[in-house]
């Protein structure tokens, strides 16, 4: 059950881009009207992040540089997000406490940020 992937849908070879201002694993990422958001994540020693970063998506799919903004209330990491109307929506992952891969938060833990329209 699923989709299936066509292994030629893929128009091009992936190209390299603007690399983040800091190396993340497990971060969340969502995308809305041409601006990607980069939230939390894990450094390069596994301790989840508070930071936010945006970029711009240009039209030939480049980043444009990535800015730094307000960070989530808490380090989390391998969690998920949704834009939802003017909001980018960070929920679940682990917290600073938990190391990656660990237990994911409990219900309730859900963050939210305005984003530009």
């Amino acid at each position: 059950m699923g989709a299936a992937i066509d292994p030629g849908s893929v128009t091009g070879r992936f190209e390299f881009l603007e690399p983040l201002p800091a190396p993340v694993a497990g971060a969340t990422a969502v995308v809305r009207r041409g601006r990607i958001y980069v939230m939390g994540g894990t450094d390069s020693l596994g301790r989840p992040q508070q930071a936010v970063y945006v970029g711009r998506i240009g039209v030939t799919g480049h980043i444009d540089g990535w800015y730094l903004e307000p960070p989530l209330p808490a380090a989390r990491a391998y969690g998920g997000g949704v834009v939802l109307e003017q909001r980018a929506v960070a929920f679940g992952g682990v917290a600073d406490s938990v190391r990656p891969g660990g237990t994911p938060t409990g219900p309730g833990m859900a963050w939210y940020s305005g984003v530009s329209t």
